[in-house]
């Protein structure tokens, strides 16, 4: 089912980004299946909007390569 869903959204053009990814287990087999963005508590917990300023500034390669 998930490969259909990929294929879905790369034959109209859309990006999917995988939700409540919360290890790198499922980080993994999210790349292996094609997803290539996601979110959730394996990558960062969330933050008040102050800090994600902070760490856009402070740090912009780490959210260059936040993908899977």
């Amino acid at each position: 089912m998930p490969a259909a869903v990929i294929a879905l959204a790369d034959a109209v053009g859309l990006d999917l980004v995988a939700e409540g990814v919360e290890t790198r287990d499922q980080a993994a087999r999210l790349a292996e299946l094609g997803y290539q963005h996601a979110q959730g508590y394996h990558f960062a917990r969330p933050l008040p909007a102050a800090a994600v300023r902070d760490l856009m500034v402070d740090h912009p390669a780490v959210l260059a390569t936040a993908d899977l």
